[in-house]
């Protein structure tokens, strides 16, 4: 199935949301590690919103004040053909703890990514990202291999997408074995950091 390129440039630009974004100064004294956030965290899997024949499946990995985000893109609704697969490793440090009342405590957390790396998992994608026909998805490159990890940190196409080296200002939330984010699509503070929870997903501690 070919995949259109504004799906794959929108999906990409979401997932970059992830571990990129605002560039503001943060008054809040960080720590540098939660060892209950240490771990890895899995995501169900997610349908697009833009395209029910695409979805998602996300994996994060905290360690010490280390973090892998791990994306998979698949050209399905139900995470079964794998096409794209993105991993973003940084940084990030903690911020104060808030607690508005109402099950509502959540801490600061800021990310910043430094690497990317980005395998294409089927033949037809690699065609397409080879003929240039994903836009500027293919990040200027035309030998790309089937499952043939590439590392892009210093392509400056990905640098724009993902904004490496910049930091993202999120919120997260621990409660039993699930870990809750920010909503990046709801309401923002004047650093750029989500309000409220999105509690609509969630990750689960393997």
């Amino acid at each position: 199935m070919k995949i259109k390129n504004k799906l794959i440039i929108s999906t990409l630009l979401l997932v970059s949301l992830v571990l990129v974004a605002c560039k503001a100064k943060e008054k809040n004294k960080f720590s540098p590690f939660s060892p209950g956030l240490d771990g890895t965290w899995t995501y169900l899997c997610t349908p697009d919103l833009t395209d029910p024949n695409t979805s998602t499946n996300e994996i994060q990995t905290y360690n010490n004040n280390q973090i892998e985000q791990n994306l998979t893109i698949y050209n399905d609704s139900k995470c079964i053909q794998p096409i794209i697969n993105t991993k973003i490793k940084g940084d990030f440090t903690l911020g104060e703890t808030v607690d508005r009342g109402s099950n509502d405590e959540h801490t600061k957390i800021d990310r910043t990514g430094h690497e990317l790396v980005v395998t294409i998992l089927d033949s037809n994608t690699v065609r397409q990202a080879n003929a240039k026909q994903l836009g500027d998805f293919g990040f200027g490159i035309t030998n790309w291999k089937k499952d043939e990890p590439k590392v892009l940190t210093s392509n400056k196409l990905a640098i724009e997408y993902y904004l490496l080296g910049s930091t993202e200002f999120d919120i997260f939330k621990l409660t039993s074995n699930k870990l809750f984010n920010g909503d990046l699509n709801g309401d923002l503070d004047a650093d750029g950091r989500p309000i409220n929870l999105d509690r609509s997903a969630w990750g689960m501690r393997n």
